[in-house]
């Protein structure tokens, strides 16, 4: 049984960033940066005090080793952490401590030596109402900040932050034994080189400068002695001492965010508001969220990978039988490009969680087949006209032809063409017009996809393993998985001959296909191909290595419709320039929203304009069988539907396309209607209204009887049963 709680638990989101891990007080920087973007320099003060007791000190004492671990530092200049505290301290307003209102507590707490680590400790634990006695041998507060600060301007910040508490001070009152004073708890903060009064077993707790800590770690010491003297009164046991990290914590933001922006430096001895506002901008609130920006899948439902695992382990594996469709639609919106793994600085693969979960669904029958259905038929449909064609001396097949299904089933041409080509270049190609497979494995059925990879290695290893060439990266990928020793090469690294539509000055951006994300040899192929033909290109912000899937792959459509179109919009607002791709998938779904793109091919062979409309649905499959007898002269099988002839206005086939509707289906159910009479007559209209089930949907089809046919004048359909 998959852990997917297990996969996931490697995900670092919401650990802290480096710069805090680095901070001695462990700062919950990002939250301070946060306000003071917005000019919250009350908030900002109040999340200083709260991590450091005397803020103002603090800041003063701090070294600012977290600056050294910003990650604009490598950009252009760390951002002035350190200052835009110092910052906080002069523009708050808002400075007094808090007033706790929960009772008085019995226990005592002797706090012995009234330094820097001493007071903090001592503030912490009477802010809580517990009884501090603070011993200090010399006449004054502060121990060794009076050597930093010889005019003692420290001591305005400490009296401050004790000004709503109980504390007694006992100044020139050295402890020579702790068997001296009588309390619960002590903690022993006598400064470098006093007495550490070590009593194993006893109450006695110890930090500070005497343990060789410098200001700033000796004042955190004493907030961490408060909570852990806390804990043992409470429990009577001493709490385990937390260790310190070793290694920064692997939390990297989105590089992408890196943009350079010059440091703003203050005008004066600090920062103005203004300034401080400004350079708290620069930060880019590091938090481990690339996937976030990265992944469709995320970005949309809103799920880091923990959650994510945990509601795909509650929808796979339910305790409770009716609630076991809470992710349902989440594992069907996986557009199977593997981003979310390339990015993750921990290598979390989100994909597999989503992938096994959705194998598995499908095997116990939990996954809505209406999901899948359609992408199954066509690939069944990609079969029935697939074609095996031979080079002329069939005991030379060097190489093999493989287009996969969805090329034909753009452009005949995207086939026809390019094989002939190859065949004038490479005389020993063989052609394979069919599918990799890549619509079973994205949909979860292992049984469909096993059979359809065995199949495909059965021919290839019969042509005695010709080299494959692939004009579709997903296929490339697909034959490069599934097919052992199979190496693809991609058709664009081949010499095709000439571009026939050159550039011409006009400017592109190339969109590189989720699944060619490493294929580098195909990616500056492509490139070349376009640099040789004079376009000029400018780079998308998300290309090559770092491209995102195009809202195609893991054929999510039908099930998650408006993520899709989400995804599409976002892909096509990249760029202002003409796309060109070397999927086409790519090409069409872009196209299907108005976005100018060409496909390589386009190029290569003179082909389309790139405001050419992509085919319908229908008309994909038309396509696809016309490849067939363009290969081989074979005629196509007869459409299903009983001779049945429909007239669609074009508007409406369009619409018939965007709801995954094909006219053979429809064709299907007007013959049913008319041979059993099962219609109704709106009187109104003049037309037919009628209805049938095929396979997991029902169509309803508006219609009006013509002298050769019939005229459809709408369609559509839905999961449920019309019982009668």
């Amino acid at each position: 049984m998959t852990s997917y709680k297990e996969i996931a638990s490697a995900c670092t989101r919401g650990e802290v960033p480096a710069c805090a891990a680095a901070c001695p007080f462990k700062l919950e920087i990002r939250n301070i940066m946060s306000r003071l973007q917005r000019g919250g320099f009350d908030a900002a003060y109040r999340l200083l005090r709260d991590a450091m007791v005397f803020p103002e000190t603090a800041v003063k004492l701090c070294s600012s080793p977290c600056e050294a671990f910003c990650e604009r530092r490598d950009v252009d200049e760390a951002v002035g952490l350190n200052r835009l505290e110092q910052a906080v301290i002069t523009h708050a307003k808002k400075k007094e401590p808090l007033r706790l209102n929960v009772p008085p507590k019995q226990q005592t707490v002797a706090v012995i030596g009234a330094g820097i680590s001493g007071l903090a400790c001592a503030q912490r634990l009477a802010s809580r109402r517990y009884k501090v006695i603070v011993y200090e041998k010399t006449d004054r507060l502060g121990g060794s900040l009076w050597e930093r600060f010889p005019n003692g301007s420290f001591l305005d910040d400490i009296l401050l932050q004790f000004k709503y508490t109980d504390c007694r001070f006992c100044l020139s009152c050295p402890v020579e034994s702790l068997d001296d004073i009588s309390a619960d708890a002590v903690y022993v903060a006598t400064g470098a080189g006093g007495k550490d009064f070590r009593k194993p077993g006893n109450g006695v707790f110890i930090g500070g400068s005497i343990t060789g800590a410098d200001h700033a770690h000796a004042l955190k010491q004493g907030i961490d002695a408060a909570n852990q003297i806390e804990s043992y009164i409470k429990t009577g046991r001493r709490p385990e001492t937390e260790t310190e990290e070793s290694e920064k914590p692997v939390n990297r933001p989105d590089p992408m965010l890196l943009k350079p922006i010059g440091p703003i430096r203050p005008s004066g001895d600090g920062y103005t508001p203004e300034e401080a506002v400004a350079e708290a901008k620069r930060c880019i609130l590091c938090d481990c969220d690339i996937c976030l920006r990265r992944c469709p899948l995320i970005s949309y439902f809103r799920r880091f990978p923990k959650q994510i695992a945990e509601e795909v382990e509650g929808t796979v594996h339910p305790l409770d039988v009716f609630k076991n469709r809470l992710a349902t639609r989440m594992v069907a919106s996986c557009d199977s490009c593997g981003i979310c793994k390339d990015v993750c600085p921990q290598g979390v693969d989100v994909k597999s969680i989503i992938m096994d979960a959705r194998r598995e669904m499908v095997s116990k029958g939990d996954m809505p087949k209406v999901f899948s259905d359609f992408w199954l038929n066509d690939m069944e449909h990609a079969e029935t006209f697939s074609v095996l064609k031979l080079p002329e001396e069939e005991n030379m097949c060097r190489y093999l032809f493989f287009p996969g299904c969805q090329l034909g089933a753009s452009d005949p041409r995207y086939v026809t063409e390019t094989y002939a080509r190859l065949l004038d270049r490479y005389p020993d190609t063989a052609i394979l017009f069919d599918c990799c497979g890549a619509p079973a494995f994205w949909a979860g059925d292992e049984a469909a996809h096993t059979k359809k990879t065995e199949k495909l290695n059965e021919i290839w290893q019969n042509l005695k393993r010709p080299i494959p060439i692939t004009a579709c990266p997903t296929c490339a990928e697909m034959l490069r998985r599934f097919l052992p020793g199979c190496t693809p090469q991609s058709l664009y690294t081949l010499d095709l001959g000439d571009a026939l539509m050159t550039g011409e000055e006009m400017t592109i951006s190339v969109f590189d296909p989720c699944s060619s994300r490493f294929d580098h040899s195909a990616q500056e192929a492509v490139r070349g191909i376009l640099t040789d033909a004079g376009y000029g290109m400018v780079p998308l912000l998300y290309e090559k290595e770092d491209t995102l899937c195009c809202g195609w792959g893991g054929q999510y459509m039908i099930a998650n419709p408006t993520m899709s179109k989400s995804v599409i919009e976002d892909r096509v607002a990249q760029s202002e320039f003409t796309y060109v791709t070397y999927c086409t998938n790519c090409r069409d779904t872009f196209a299907q929203s108005g976005k100018p793109v060409f496909h390589i091919l386009d190029i290569l062979l003179g082909l389309n304009s790139a405001d050419k409309e992509p085919p319908t649905l229908t008309a994909r499959r038309e396509n696809r069988e016309q490849v067939k007898k363009m290969l081989i002269g074979e005629a196509p099988v007869a459409d299903e539907g009983d001779g049945t002839v429909l007239f669609i206005e074009q508007q409406l086939a369009e619409k018939l396309s965007r709801d995954w509707i094909l006219e053979s289906d429809i064709k299907k159910v007007v013959s049913d209607c008319e041979k059993t009479g099962r219609k109704l007559y709106d009187i109104k209209t003049d037309c037919f209204i009628g209805h049938k089930k095929i396979g997991n949907l029902t169509y309803w089809v508006v219609y009006r009887p013509e002298e050769k046919g019939y005229r459809l004048l709408n369609a559509y359909c839905h999961r449920m049963d019309v019982l009668e």
